[in-house]
């Protein structure tokens, strides 16, 4: 297929696709001196067994290695067209987060306009079905499908303290999303599921990325922001297991506050705050609790009896209660109640808290489906008032 080497920089601001495009996927891919990586991930891509046209867009970023000079070389040989932006950017925008953005607003005028927007990492390789496990969760409703992204653990040998460590923060957050599904379960978000929301593996419907206002420019953190902006604007986010990435563990990644800036503080700081989405059990469960009650009677809750349970004044409640799209309403209420404030996760606490969120879980799956899912809003706060001190009793 053919090699499109583009003039310039693509534009800042993203632009609804014309419609005119042959390409149902465009894959967006920021790179910076990938020149070890970038031929393991278009051979990755080459693999994709999704149906119907699509194309590849790299946006490389202040490159000094040969990573143009591999794309020459080994994209005329894909069995997709290759689009390659070779742009240097400016102190302030020389980031990954600026460079996603420009990819895929690149990417989004290349599309048809009932294609989807995917991206990931010029570090990656997605496996063969990515594609069609994305587009699959989208054509079953969703307007943004998450990927699962798991680290190689062949590009080098690690202790066996960051290991161990590593696999317990997994579990916890595995063990956090199942107790948060059945304390507000979305039916667009089914459990099993996880709670990644990474560069890496996304797929966005293109009028959704384009109402948002595409990629903010956050670095870092511009993904997660990027999916927390579509849940706000009250696109359905969906956290597939299937369409699955794996991603370079090194040390020395290319985009700050990435996956190898974790690794390094995890390996440098055994003690420290473990991932910032994870926190302590019995915060946990009063966020998921309290979620899902006030989803349960959004557009009819009583504020006066919501400002007791967030601690919040009657007319923060009230005017929260205004927004017509939970998501955005709920994280008013977030950003507000001193309840909610997030609690850090100590290393050395991770262990005992591990231990109390098993039994917690276990204690949810006890109950019947139709309790955790359908009770009425009444019912679940009457039964859940004494449950934190069931669960603390359960966890010694």
């Amino acid at each position: 297929m053919a090699l499109i080497i583009h003039e310039g920089a693509p534009q800042s601001a993203p632009k609804a696709p014309s419609g005119l495009s042959p390409y149902r996927a465009v894959v967006a891919i920021p790179a910076k001196n990938e020149e070890d990586f970038i031929g393991v991930c278009l051979a990755s891509l080459a693999e994709q067994t999704a149906q119907g046209p699509f194309a590849a867009l790299f946006l490389l970023n202040n490159c000094t290695d040969a990573t143009l000079d591999i794309l020459r070389a080994i994209a005329p040989t894909m069995p997709f067209d290759v689009h390659v932006y070779n742009v240097s950017l400016d102190r302030p925008y020389a980031n990954a987060a600026w460079a996603r953005r420009l990819a895929m607003n690149a990417a989004l005028r290349l599309l048809d306009r009932d294609g989807i927007l995917f991206t990931t990492d010029a570090d990656s390789r997605p496996e063969a079905d990515w594609m069609e496990a994305s587009l699959q969760a989208i054509d079953a409703g969703a307007d943004i499908a998450c990927g699962f992204v798991v680290p190689d653990p062949s590009e080098h040998e690690l202790p066996i303290e960051a290991v161990l460590r590593g696999a317990m923060e997994f579990e916890y957050a595995h063990l956090s999303a199942e107790l948060a599904a059945r304390l507000d379960p979305l039916d667009h978000d089914p459990w099993p599921h996880h709670v990644m929301e990474t560069g890496a593996s996304l797929a966005v419907r293109p009028h959704v990325y384009a109402a948002v206002g595409g990629i903010p420019h956050v670095a870092p953190g511009e993904d997660r922001l990027f999916v927390e902006n579509v849940r706000r604007w009250g696109g359905k986010v969906r956290h597939t297991l299937t369409a699955r990435v794996v991603t370079s563990s090194r040390l020395n990644g290319r985009a700050e506050g990435g996956w190898s800036d974790n690794l390094r503080e995890r390996l440098s700081d055994p003690y420290g705050q473990c991932h910032d989405l994870l926190e302590p059990v019995l915060p946990s469960f009063r966020r998921a609790r309290l979620r899902g009650g006030l989803r349960a009677v959004w557009g009819a809750a009583d504020p006066n009896a919501w400002s007791k349970r967030l601690e919040l004044p009657v007319k923060v409640v009230r005017s929260v209660l205004g927004e017509s799209i939970f998501e955005a309403g709920w994280a008013r209420i977030e950003a507000k109640s001193p309840i909610l404030k997030r609690a850090p996760l100590m290393a050395p606490a991770l262990p005992g808290q591990l231990a109390r969120l098993r039994r917690a879980v276990e204690h949810l799956r006890s109950w019947p489906e139709e309790v955790c899912a359908a009770e009425s809003a009444a019912a679940r706060f009457r039964r859940d008032a004494a449950f934190p001190r069931r669960m603390s009793v359960a966890a010694e």
